[in-house]
């Protein structure tokens, strides 16, 4: 990044169908804890948080709102 620092606000990824992971996996929440961000995991069941503290949450049962970028941005609470 030529020297620039970046700033992580959040981690955004999908468990594709199929996974053993229809939720937060313990990766997830040691990853939110490490990087002392909200983790997010799109997955066959909906949404799912994972706090800094490493607390998940299920907050969404539609996946496909991840997707549509106005309510994707509130839905990860990204500025």
């Amino acid at each position: 990044m030529n020297g620039e620092l970046a700033t992580i606000q959040a981690i955004i990824h999908t468990h594709p169908p199929g996974t053993q992971h229809d939720n937060m996996s313990s990766d997830d929440a040691f990853n939110g804890v490490t990087f002392n961000v909200p983790n997010y995991a799109i997955t066959s069941e909906g949404v799912w948080r994972v706090n800094p503290g490493g607390t998940p949450s299920k907050i969404d049962n539609n996946r496909s709102n991840a997707y549509d970028c106005i309510l994707a941005k509130n839905l990860f609470e990204l500025n």
